[in-house]
């Protein structure tokens, strides 16, 4: 059994390693501070329902994801290195509210939630550039208004006749 002093000499250890942990945790590395940050929802209430009527539509073997960044399944066919950035930076900063995947992992429809704010004038510019990207890629695009269902059935019976880019 061990003696007093020597619990009492590992709790002041303990005690001592966790204060060090803690101030760690809050000491800026490089300009980088965990607390600086918080988790959030990624989906609004409205993506939520619209997620569930989509996957209530969708066929066995494909499946709805959410949130999905346009560099993530469009890549730039640009090569000169002055404008290759350029054109990696407009696709890896916008994100889909859905794309729907087949079984082998190919984007077969992009479903876009149309609230209010893509009335604004640079969301507008911003949904025709995914707009012309999307058809240069012959990626089909579903965009849905508050209040419309989600007729991914339909959309996505189209999008299988497509021939793939």
């Amino acid at each position: 059994m061990p003696s007093n002093s020597l619990l009492f000499f590992l709790a002041v250890l303990a005690c001592v390693l966790i204060l060090m942990l803690s101030g760690l945790a809050r000491r800026p590395v490089n300009g980088f501070r965990a607390r600086d940050y918080r988790a959030k929802r990624l989906l609004t209430a409205w993506e939520v329902r619209a997620l569930g009527e989509i996957r209530a539509e969708l066929p066995r073997g494909y499946y709805a994801c959410p949130q999905v960044r346009l560099a993530d399944f469009i890549e730039t066919e640009v090569r000169d290195p002055a404008r290759r950035q350029g054109a990696l930076n407009r696709v890896s900063r916008k994100s889909v509210d859905f794309a729907v995947i087949d079984g082998a992992g190919r984007v077969v429809l992009v479903i876009e939630l149309d609230d209010k704010t893509h009335g604004r004038p640079d969301r507008v510019r911003r949904d025709q550039m995914v707009d012309a990207v999307l058809a240069h890629c012959r990626v089909p695009l579903l965009r849905v208004r508050p209040g419309h269902p989600v007729d991914v059935a339909r959309h996505l019976q189209a999008a299988e006749r497509q021939p793939a880019g």
